[in-house]
């Protein structure tokens, strides 16, 4: 091959500082693999979006071809889930038009080895340039960050969901040389199967996680600050305030610890921002929780590793399945992980195994047995020494034999990128 390796992505989902990383870090892996890395990216900047509280960046060695995606000032008009739901959908098809536009300009300008559509908006925009016969000798990889839902849609056989989210299911069924599935949990093996994608050639990994590495400054500084209290347990949350990820079941196990059994020593960290924050506000208040509860907003990701190190416990409570970057992360800091039994979550969790994994139905939620069961669980574990070094010993075997670096992660998929060209 003359010249340098050229792939070409084409994605809905800009670059954040203060969430998932593996967005940045893929096209940072072909650019450390020495290829001309191009990023075609449109941003909604909507308050009803995920880049409202982001910054923008440009890692270096990526060429970003960023816009803003139309309609968002609309698109953000009001936290209605209808309004939500109609403009949300008109303006991923402004965005999946002006990605293919950008990219088919783009290809006629460079040749290009590898297009690489990154999430629907991206395959979709793949589908289009095909659909539309742009020249070009490259080949086609689709990624996916996992398929929330869909399961569930099959599982009821839900027609209407395929019908109002039809760009999913195309996404899912687009022609790819390679399609590379993150195993979040949601089981997005399984469901490429039964929509009968045509794409035999799938990667299907988890994401990974870096290896504990903590400047022992900063960790006194954010102990001193969040963590003062030696005899305080502190319980923690990380993800975005997004209504599936369900922050108010956490709340309502600490209501449970504190008006069922008493439990008062003990302080819950959430991280993260999003269109829910005000409505776990309403309910923490309602059910005057208010003294237990701080919520730091989201933070820059490399701080995050600290509030693991210095948190007890970790909880994640997510609709669907709980295998997010965060679970992963909680993991690789040995921390007693409190989540529930959907999607893959169990095999990642084993009940007072590695942590402590629920049962449930998200199609009726969590009652209040259920929020008692789990709350006595926490207390107990946080009064038990013997119990949390037992659990925490389970962790670390689950840490050993399952997690991935980043760096393995990527070279496993810039290996069989590379695999397509030879």
């Amino acid at each position: 091959m003359v010249g340098p390796k050229r792939i070409l992505f084409l994605s809905g989902v800009d670059f954040k500082e203060k969430s998932i990383q593996v967005i940045r870090k893929t096209p940072e892996a072909y650019v450390q693999r020495n290829w001309e890395v191009h990023y075609i990216v449109g941003r909604d900047n909507s308050v009803n979006g995920d880049y409202f509280y982001e910054s923008v960046i440009n890692p270096e060695g990526v060429i970003v071809h960023r816009f803003i995606v139309p309609l968002t000032r609309i698109h953000g008009l009001l936290n209605n889930v209808i309004w939500k739901a109609v403009w949300f959908r008109i303006r991923n098809i402004i965005l999946v038009c002006k990605l293919a536009y950008i990219a088919a300009g783009l290809i006629r300008k460079k040749d290009f080895h590898v297009i690489y559509g990154y999430e629907i908006p991206g395959v979709l925009a793949v589908r289009l340039l095909r659909f539309f016969r742009i020249k070009t000798n490259a080949r086609f990889v689709t990624r996916f960050q996992g398929v929330l839902y869909v399961k569930e849609w099959l599982r009821k056989k839900q027609r209407f969901r395929f019908l109002s989210n039809i760009d999913a299911i195309l996404a899912l069924k687009t022609k790819a040389d390679l399609c590379i599935m993150t195993n979040d949990g949601s089981q997005g093996l399984d469901v490429l199967k039964k929509v009968k994608s045509p794409v035999k050639n799938i990667l299907f990994f988890p994401n990974g996680v870096d290896k504990v590495c903590l400047d022992q400054h900063i960790l006194d500084e954010i102990r001193s600050k969040y963590y003062p209290d030696p005899q305080k347990k502190y319980l923690l949350s990380i993800s975005r305030l997004d209504n599936h990820k369900r922050i108010d079941r956490s709340i309502r196990v600490i209501h449970k610890m504190v008006n069922s059994f008493g439990f008062t020593n003990f302080r819950f960290i959430v991280i993260g921002g999003g269109v829910e924050y005000q409505n776990l506000i309403r309910l923490i208040d309602r059910l005057h929780l208010k003294d237990y509860f701080e919520f730091l907003g989201p933070i820059k990701h490399e701080y995050i590793k600290y509030h693991f190190a210095l948190a007890n416990l970790f909880l994640s409570m997510y609709t669907s399945t709980n295998v997010g970057n965060p679970l992963l992360e909680a993991i690789r800091h040995n921390k007693v992980i409190i989540t529930l039994n959907n999607g893959d979550t169990g095999d990642w969790i084993a009940h007072r195994v590695s942590g402590f994994i629920y049962d449930v139905n998200d199609d009726r939620d969590l009652d209040s047995k259920d929020y008692e069961i789990i709350a006595r669980d926490v207390i107990g574990v946080l009064n038990d020494p013997h119990l949390h070094n037992d659990l925490t010993a389970g962790v670390k075997t689950v840490e050993a034999s399952k997690l991935w670096t980043w760096d393995e992660r990527f070279q496993a998929e810039v290996n069989r990128v590379e695999l397509l060209l030879s």
